[in-house]
């Protein structure tokens, strides 16, 4: 595999009509040589413990699809008496609800406030209770925060190839994690040299998810999972 993984292998798990659980399987094996385990951090591959089924929201008919989820076990994090499974999510799902990331990206796209405008809301998260429209627009401006602090703080942490963007007044929150996210870009083709298409925001927010909702502290940082995910071959 190429290191740092190629924008495409990551892009293909990024919206449910490219998602593939076999394929994705197959990248976190890959990802296993640089990216400890989230369970115990320590690098090995991947074991898996189960397949479950998880039911994705299709806006266009406000009806549900549903994908098979990879569900890891750890025999070093059951030795340690740490949580031992997890499921895996790609970075379109969120979790414990069939409303999905990518729509609520796009959504915050076209309304970078946060404010609700209910038709387009249906539209683009097929969500039809206002109150759970609200409540998933409020947890992904956490993650976005959470995604903005941990990016700088990589991007900081690797000044030899990345400058801290500056953030105009008025710029949302999206729309600067997107900016982070094109220095991240810039970044990886100064310490690569190879061309490259900058990474998806949805990434930086799917790895604040996987942190903000896991039951208490995992055993390896955020800022060290984007490390190993973005700089790991420059040291």
């Amino acid at each position: 595999m190429e290191h740092p993984p190629t924008e495409s292998q990551i892009d293909r798990h990024c919206t449910l009509s490219t998602y593939s659980w076999q394929e994705y399987l197959n990248l976190l094996k890959e990802w296993a040589d640089t990216v400890p385990c989230l369970l115990c951090g320590q690098l090995h591959p991947p074991k898996v413990h189960s397949y479950v089924n998880r039911k994705v929201r299709l806006p266009e008919t406000c009806s549900n699809d549903t994908i098979l989820i990879i569900v890891i076990i750890c025999a070093a994090a059951k030795a340690q008496d740490r949580q031992y499974t997890k499921r895996i999510l790609p970075p379109f799902v969120v979790p414990f609800c069939v409303i999905r990331r990518d729509g609520l990206l796009k959504y915050l796209k076209a309304h970078p406030q946060g404010e609700l405008h209910y038709r387009n809301a249906l539209e683009t998260l097929g969500a039809l209770d206002k109150r759970t429209i609200r409540r998933h627009l409020a947890e992904a401006g956490k993650l976005l925060e959470e995604a903005m602090r941990k990016t700088a703080v990589l991007l900081a942490e690797n000044a030899f190839w990345a400058t801290l963007p500056e953030r105009p007044v008025g710029q949302s929150d999206l729309e600067y994690l997107e900016a982070a996210a094109a220095e991240v870009h810039r970044a990886r083709r100064r310490a690569f040299g190879t061309p490259r298409r900058c990474l998806p925001a949805l990434l930086f927010v799917h790895v604040a998810g996987v942190f903000w909702r896991h039951r208490g502290p995992l055993a390896i940082s955020m800022t060290s999972v984007l490390r190993a995910l973005v700089f790991h071959d420059t040291g």
